[in-house]
C-alpha cells in the first residue's frame, strides 16, 4: 500500500499567499506588505534633532543690516553655528570713543590705520573706566589675521553687533569632522569676545543659556578640550 505524502491543495494555496499577491474576490491582486510601522515617537529617526553632539537642527539664519545672511544662524539650543563664509555689506564698525582714559591708543578713528576699516572704539574697564582702542573691520576672511575669521554684523542678543574680525580654531563645521564649528563668547576681563571653536562630545554646555547668569558664568571652550561654563571675571 502506498502512503501519499502531499500536502492539501488549500495549505499549498495558504503558503503562497503569505509571500505573493494573490486574488481578491473581485479577482484583483491583493499585496501583503511585510514592512511594520511603529507608532512610538521615540523610536523614530526622522527629524531627530538631538542626532550628532552640537547638531543646529532646527535653526534660524542672522541677518546683516540690509536683510543679507552674515553666514551664521542660531541653533536651537541657542548657540550660533556658522554655515557659510560670505561677504559683509557694511565692514566698517561702528567707532563708540568717548571720553576715554589716557592709558587709550586712540582717540577718534583717523588713528586706526593698521588696517583696513579700523575704528576706535571705547572699552568699559572696570566701573567708570573706558579705555578706547583700535578695532578693524573686514569685508572677507582675507582682510583678518591668520587664526582669525570675518564675522559680518548681525541683530541677535550674545552676536557681534558689529562687522569684526575674531578668533578662530575654526572656519566652518566642516572643518569638525562629526562636530560642529561653533562662536563662544570667551572670558576677558569685564567683556565677551567672541571667538569660534569645535565643539567636542566631552561638552558640559552648548550656549551661555546652559550656564548661571548669577555665577556670572559663560559657556566657553577650553583649550584643546570640551566647552564648560567658566565664570567670569575683571581684570
Amino acid at each position: 500500500m502506498t502512503i501519499s505524502t502531499s500536502r492539501p491543495t488549500w495549505m499549498l494555496v495558504l503558503l503562497v499567499c503569505t509571500t505573493l499577491a494573490c486574488p481578491g474576490d473581485d479577482g484583483s491582486s491583493e499585496a501583503t506588505s511585510t514592512t511594520a510601522t511603529s507608532s512610538d515617537p521615540s523610536t523614530s529617526e526622522v527629524g531627530d534633532t538631538t542626532a550628532g553632539v552640537g547638531g543646529c537642527d532646527p535653526s534660524e539664519p542672522i541677518l546683516q543690516a540690509d536683510g543679507s545672511p552674515t553666514g551664521f544662524v542660531r541653533c536651537s539650543d541657542g548657540s550660533f553655528e556658522r554655515t557659510e563664509a560670505v561677504t559683509c555689506t557694511a565692514p566698517t564698525p561702528a567707532g563708540s570713543c568717548v571720553d576715554g582714559s589716557p592709558d587709550s591708543v586712540c582717540t577718534t578713528d583717523a588713528d586706526c590705520v593698521a588696517n583696513p576699516h579700523g575704528v576706535c572704539v571705547g572699552v568699559t574697564n572696570g566701573p567708570g573706566v573706558t579705555n578706547c582702542s583700535c578695532v578693524y573691520g573686514c569685508s572677507t576672511d582675507a582682510d583678518c589675521p591668520g587664526g582669525q575669521i570675518c564675522a559680518c554684523g548681525g541683530a541677535a542678543a550674545g552676536y557681534p553687533g558689529g562687522t569684526t574680525c575674531i578668533a578662530a580654531a575654526c572656519s566652518l563645521s566642516t572643518d569638525c569632522g562629526d562636530q560642529r564649528c561653533h562662536m563662544a563668547t570667551t572670558p576677558e576681563g569685564c567683556e565677551l569676545s567672541p571667538r569660534m571653536a569645535c565643539t567636542t562630545a566631552e561638552d558640559t554646555c552648548r550656549a551661555n543659556d546652559d550656564c548661571d547668569f548669577s555665577l556670572s558664568e559663560a559657556c566657553t571652550p577650553s583649550l584643546d578640550g570640551p566647552w564648560q561654563c567658566f565664570e567670569q571675571g575683571c581684570a
